[in-house]
């Protein structure tokens, strides 16, 4: 059994193996925007939770958040380390990657420049 679910930001097309309609045991492809990964899910629970968290992620600031999580990571740097070259609070960093704190261009470029990357860098997937 197939599913196919869409909403705006994202799309799923999940293929069941189990034969209850109730428990699926399936692998899928999700893109949400226009980035594709693979899902697997075991229940109708764990199906509503994921379609929450694409929900969740149509929102800038948690995207924001993501993108700066990820450059950070990729540089090999804590949050604290990021808050001191960028000379900003490392609770304003944490606050920031979860998508707390509606974030000034003054702060994206700061942010953007101590990460050495473009600040449209920081903006991808948001639309």
């Amino acid at each position: 059994m197939n599913y196919e679910l869409g909403h705006p930001g994202f799309n799923i097309l999940i293929h069941n193996s189990s034969p209850d309609p109730d428990v699926l045991i399936a692998a899928g492809d999700a893109n949400v925007r226009g980035i594709i990964s693979k899902c697997y899910l075991l229940s109708v629970d764990l199906l509503s939770s994921f379609i929450d968290y694409l929900l969740m992620c149509d929102d800038p600031k948690k995207i924001f958040g993501e993108n700066i999580r990820r450059q950070r990571k990729k540089a090999g740097w804590s949050q604290e380390k990021l808050a001191e070259i960028a000379e900003l609070h490392r609770t304003y960093i944490g606050a920031i990657e979860r998508g707390e704190r509606n974030v000034s261009l003054e702060n994206i470029v700061v942010i953007a420049r101590s990460l050495k990357v473009a600040p449209s860098e920081l903006l991808k997937g948001i639309s």
